[in-house]
């Protein structure tokens, strides 16, 4: 069993749907007691099972770059930003600049991380932009897919973060509006556990 404090929950309809919604919830007096939701869009191609705290269920596993978004349990990272912020829940921020990268080469040594390329000796043919010129990653959150420990191939940069809209599936990651992935950030606290967790809606009861 995992301790944990505040429990992020997005669900769809069926494995392919791109359209989903989050709902949070707090635990106060040993219950989890319902704090708000919000629709999300998740990946292109929908779900397929990730690494993180669950068991998987099937033959569905994700991929780099599949188009899915990870399916099961999974802890919450850092908060990241193009702005300098000092978040008032204590909550752990970093600032992106040009030159941070999240790595996506699954033959690299950093694959799965963020890196400053300044800082590392480069060893990637690919990654990510963290500070990217269409404000897609103004505001988010790192999910802890494929961390622990880090398999090749099964997924990396997995984030919360700003959608282009409503209708438009992400390469993998969950995002949502500006004014919601706010208010998610912010409803974080210092030192809390935050899991998420992230299904089709028939499995949701299986895991739980």
């Amino acid at each position: 069993m995992y301790r944990v404090d505040q429990l992020i929950v997005v669900t769809t309809k069926r494995w392919d749907s791109k359209k989903g919604r989050c709902y949070l919830f707090s635990k106060k007096k040993g219950f989890f007691v319902y704090d708000d939701s919000f629709p999300v869009v998740l990946g292109k191609n929908g779900m397929r099972w990730g690494e993180g705290l669950h068991k998987i269920k099937d033959e569905r596993i994700k991929q780099e770059g599949d188009g899915a978004s990870p399916a099961g349990v999974f802890f919450i990272g850092p908060a990241f930003g193009n702005e300098d912020m000092v978040l008032d829940n204590g909550w752990v921020y970093l600032k992106t600049s040009e030159d941070d990268y999240f790595i996506d080469d699954s033959k690299s040594r950093y694959y799965n991380t963020w890196v400053n390329r300044n800082v590392v000796r480069p060893d990637w043919k690919s990654h990510e932009v963290m500070l990217r010129p269409d404000g897609l990653y103004n505001k988010g959150l790192i999910i802890k897919h494929n961390m622990a420990p880090v398999k090749p191939k099964h997924g990396s940069a997995i984030f919360f973060h700003i959608w282009k809209n409503r209708r438009h599936g992400t390469a993998g990651c969950t995002a949502m509006s500006e004014k919601n992935m706010t208010k998610l950030i912010h409803w974080l606290k210092k030192d809390n556990v935050v899991a998420l967790v992230q299904l089709p809606k028939p499995f949701v009861k299986s895991l739980l």
